[in-house]
């Protein structure tokens, strides 16, 4: 029997200055603002096209116009730990496997989703390792709160943070490849190469 599976979907509601602040930095707010809607419907096509449930939190509230497909809520919690540990445990109580992305890296596939998936029949999580030292990707069979205390958000600790955590906890972890991020100028320009665009 197929198990039950869902996508928890990060976002924050597209507001110039409130989104891709770093890339701002150096390409105006309201590029980088634009540059953060095509991420996002990047990610939202390629969620689409697999079997999974589409649960979409948003921060800080849920907007007026959301997509029709998929449920739409609003992140719950102080931080970012918090709010990723209650989107899994609302999340769990109504599917069997769930993962958890954000809209920051459009190099990830149906394929490697399908994969994350898989990789949860025989491991109790997986991880999509970023470059930057975060991670793209996160899956869980069980709520596991604990593993998103004292973590360092934001910073490229948060990988291995996580991943001791994980063994801390007796968890099996299983690595997906890694992939990059589009946080900053140079990350937006290499994604436009990668795809023949450009600038």
């Amino acid at each position: 029997m197929a198990r039950s599976r869902a996508i928890i979907v990060f976002l924050r509601v597209p507001e110039s200055g409130k989104v891709k602040t770093r890339l701002a930095s150096t390409m105006g707010k309201d590029k980088a603002l634009s540059i953060y809607k095509q991420l996002t419907t990047m990610t939202l096509d390629v969620v689409r096209q697999t079997d999974a449930g589409i649960l979409l939190f948003y921060f800080p509230d849920v907007p007026a116009a959301v997509p029709a497909f998929g449920q739409a809520f609003r992140q719950q919690g102080t931080n970012l730990g918090e709010k990723i540990s209650n989107a899994f445990d609302q999340a769990l109580t109504s599917h069997q496997q769930v993962l958890i992305i954000g809209t920051d890296c459009p190099y990830l596939t149906v394929d490697q989703i399908d994969r994350a998936f898989n990789a949860l029949d025989t491991a109790d999580v997986v991880v999509g390792p970023a470059s930057d030292g975060g991670y793209y990707l996160l899956g869980l069979n069980a709520p596991a709160p604990a593993m998103f205390r004292d973590i360092d958000w934001s910073t490229d600790k948060v990988l291995t943070q996580t991943l001791a955590k994980s063994q801390l906890l007796g968890f099996n972890h299983h690595l997906l490849e890694e992939l990059s991020d589009i946080d900053y100028e140079e990350d937006w320009i290499r994604f436009l190469e990668t795809r023949g665009d450009d600038q």
